[in-house]
């Protein structure tokens, strides 16, 4: 399902316009979603379950892009000023970063590009005052952050950030999970190698 979750918190997603699903390889059983635009997105309205305030929260998602050339929105939860939460995006270069904002924001970022239409895992978690980026169960950049992501007005979106633009283009978005929880370094590593198999024809 586009829009079911899977938790026991049944934060159900609204889609918006039509986004696409298809296999993630040739033959698999795991679905990918794309064909995003400012159109066509997936989004929760606000909601308390996402309120992490200063505390540890970890977001985690599969995604391949067959090359950027522009900003790509992989999910936000935020105002539309952009502020009050975090955003996953792929940047111009392919290479991805993690915002975790209040007012003002840390940015995390990897130094490679991964916009190669290739799978990736990337992981973007805050835990005891540090935020931490991953990309395929690899730690690639960390910054302190003590940020209050609290806001009334925060909605979630996948593929489009909260202002209407920056929609994720040319990318495919699996598995996007969220938690209150911040994962271990060992745990991140776990995850990407219990999960990579899934991906691959056949």
């Amino acid at each position: 399902s586009k829009t079911a979750d899977r938790s026991p918190y049944a934060n159900t997603l609204t889609e918006n316009g039509t986004v696409v699903e298809a296999v993630a390889s040739t033959s698999t059983e795991l679905l990918g979603y794309s064909d995003w635009s400012t159109s066509n997105y997936l989004e929760r309205a606000y909601d308390a379950d996402f309120q992490f305030g200063t505390g540890d929260f970890s977001c985690s998602l599969w995604f391949k892009s067959s090359g950027t050339g522009t900003v790509e929105t992989l999910i936000h939860r935020g105002t539309t000023g952009d502020n009050y939460g975090f955003r996953l995006q792929c940047a111009v270069a392919g290479t991805i970063a993690f915002y975790n904002r209040s007012s003002s924001g840390v940015l995390v970022q990897s130094g490679e590009a991964i916009d190669d239409g290739e799978w990736h895992n990337v992981v973007g978690l805050r835990r005891s005052a540090v935020a931490y980026l991953y990309v395929d169960g690899v730690e690639v950049g960390s910054a302190a952050s003590t940020v209050n992501m609290d806001s009334g007005s925060a909605l979630l979106r996948i593929g489009l950030l909260n202002s209407g633009t920056l929609p994720a283009t040319t990318s495919t978005i699996s598995l996007v999970r969220l938690s209150a929880t911040a994962p271990t370094a060992t745990q991140v590593r776990q995850m990407y190698d219990a999960e990579k198999g899934m991906f691959v024809a056949s």
